[in-house]
């Protein structure tokens, strides 16, 4: 981009992070134009004129308007970065510097939101939204919606523990402390959380900028592996450079966190990354990748570790009975359910899928695509290719319907010592990880699927199927207290939100975790923190 040849990067990089930082401390009584007006008084006279003028135009639609928008942000923060330049001048001293960097942000957001304000005109159904919408908030909806430190401060410490325990993984967290000069996990994630914390609660007013004076030798090191090599910068469609290194070093033990929600990925997410490109440069060879690290960690400890540990927090105290995937496969063998809760006469059917979107789906732009994809991963996945043969393998909503179909009553008799002497009712649910799948659309063509699914399985006739959900393992975590006190009632919110989705065309795209996270607030829930990441914390002090 050559409007940016000239502008000093160290300094827009400085001003642009801080700017997504501020954005990302936005509360709900602050208006975007708000936060857009100071900065006009940063411009020339020229640019200054033309958006006051601008402004005046769409002075009815002022509210709907997204002046800072983090995804062009990020764009043109990868711009400056592979251009980079050591220009040291303050891009806040000159007038035209600045006017020159706003126009290269409209330039970005331009890039960002060109594709999605096409064929609006065509949205009339359920169906057509999805066509339109789906595509579209898949390339930046992990970037646009909040992530909860909290939530991965919970994740990365059972990680921890379940490491401890196994002695493949310990061995690999070794080899990580080690080849990092951390003497003790507890350290890498106190310094995670600190710097997280004192950037969002400095007395001297939040920022993303820090200067340190390292005090044991690892913390220095850490930091310098986190920041990005101007060197080799090389944009992409998914920011894989920022995910992966979210931190500007600007020299003289200065740094600038350049995405806060990237940086706290370094907390479980983003350090599984970096956990695999140590073992591979150490030559362990039983892990050549990160894909094959997040398979193991997803088999060993999300589904039958931090799983568990979860669904027995929430349901274990208000539930008559609870059934991991260990026990029911002991009895039952393959095909079980992940997990079995039964309350009554309602049993609740848990399928958990540590599946990820990858970034080449994400950015197709195409529904077709992005719909393949998510139904090899949810329903039926094809596991090998030979000539014109496919073997497949049964996935998500097609197990549980196997369940329904085929195991309920061998679970009935032999684990739950159920005895059925009335209709009961079966709730189908899929737990998930990637946040992509939080986006409208995404439940309701599954939904869609398991429906047609289900009209062909001999269904027994005291069994009543509740249409299908998906809710996030983030959800459970989050809300973990309102589940196990009985705030939150999962027949109840289940019931509730079906009807709830049948009431418009635009409420059967409504995703369950927005509508359990709106009951929760209705109940008082204030995004504080839970019983579980408090104990956890205190066990630091």
């Amino acid at each position: 981009m050559d409007i940016l040849k000239n502008i000093p990067s160290k300094s827009a990089i400085e001003w642009l992070s801080y700017l997504l930082f501020k954005k990302g401390l936005m509360t709900s009584n602050q208006s975007e134009l708000d936060f857009f007006i100071p900065l006009l008084f940063k411009m020339n006279a020229k640019l200054q004129r033309e958006i006051t003028d601008y402004l005046q135009y769409i002075t009815n639609e002022l509210g709907s308007y997204v002046f800072i928008d983090k995804a062009s942000l990020l764009i043109l923060i990868e711009y400056i970065l592979e251009s980079h330049n050591e220009n040291n001048e303050d891009i806040l001293e000159s007038k035209d510097d600045f006017s020159n960097l706003f126009i290269a942000y409209l330039i970005c957001c331009d890039e960002r939101i060109h594709y999605s304000t096409q064929d609006l005109a065509s949205i009339k159904d359920a169906d057509s939204q999805v066509l339109h919408h789906l595509p579209v908030q898949l390339k930046i909806n992990d970037v646009i919606y909040p992530k909860d430190y909290r939530v991965e401060f919970i994740r990365f410490y059972h990680f921890m523990v379940f490491c401890e325990q196994d002695v493949e993984f310990k061995g690999y967290l070794k080899v990580f402390l080690k080849e990092n000069q951390i003497e003790k996990w507890e350290d890498y994630l106190h310094f995670v959380l600190h710097i997280y914390l004192r950037n969002a609660t400095n007395e001297e007013g939040a920022t993303n900028l820090m200067k340190i004076v390292p005090v044991r030798c690892y913390q220095k090191k850490l930091l310098n592996a986190m920041s990005i090599d101007i060197n080799s910068f090389k944009r992409t469609s998914d920011f894989t450079g920022l995910r992966s290194k979210p931190i500007y070093y600007h020299g003289n033990n200065l740094y600038s966190i350049i995405f806060s929600k990237f940086f706290i990925d370094k907390m479980f997410q983003s350090f599984l990354f970096d956990l695999a490109s140590t073992l591979k440069e150490k030559g362990m060879n039983k892990i050549k990748n990160y894909p094959q690290l997040k398979q193991l960690v997803g088999e060993r400890f999300t589904e039958k570790y931090l799983f568990y540990e979860i669904m027995q927090g929430c349901f274990s105290k208000t539930y008559k009975k609870l059934i991991s995937g260990d026990e029911l496969r002991k009895k039952i063998g393959d095909g079980e359910p992940d997990f079995y809760i039964r309350k009554g006469k309602n049993i609740f059917l848990f399928e958990f899928k540590d599946v990820m979107l990858n970034a080449k789906i994400k950015h197709c732009g195409n529904l077709e695509k992005i719909q393949r994809e998510f139904l090899q991963n949810f329903e039926l996945k094809t596991i090998e290719k030979s000539g014109k043969n496919q073997k497949h393998k049964d996935k998500g909503i097609t197990q549980l319907l196997n369940v329904i179909e085929n195991y309920l009553t061998t679970i009935f008799q032999n684990l739950d010592r159920f005895e059925i002497t009335d209709r009961f009712n079966v709730y189908p649910i899929i737990v998930y990880q990637d946040p992509c799948f939080d986006i409208e659309g995404f439940r309701y063509l599954l939904n869609d699927r398991f429906e047609k699914l289900k009209r062909s399985r001999i269904i027994p006739e005291d069994c009543f199927v509740k249409e299908f959900v998906m809710v996030p393992l983030e959800i459970l975590i989050k809300l973990e207290d309102y589940f196990a006190d009985g705030i939150l009632q999962l027949d109840i919110l289940i019931d509730n939100y079906i009807v709830e989705c049948k009431k418009s065309e635009q409420n059967k795209l409504r995703p369950f975790n927005k509508y359990i996270m709106r009951q929760a607030k209705e109940k008082g829930y204030r995004e504080g923190k839970s019983s579980r990441f408090q104990n956890i914390l205190n066990s630091f002090v």
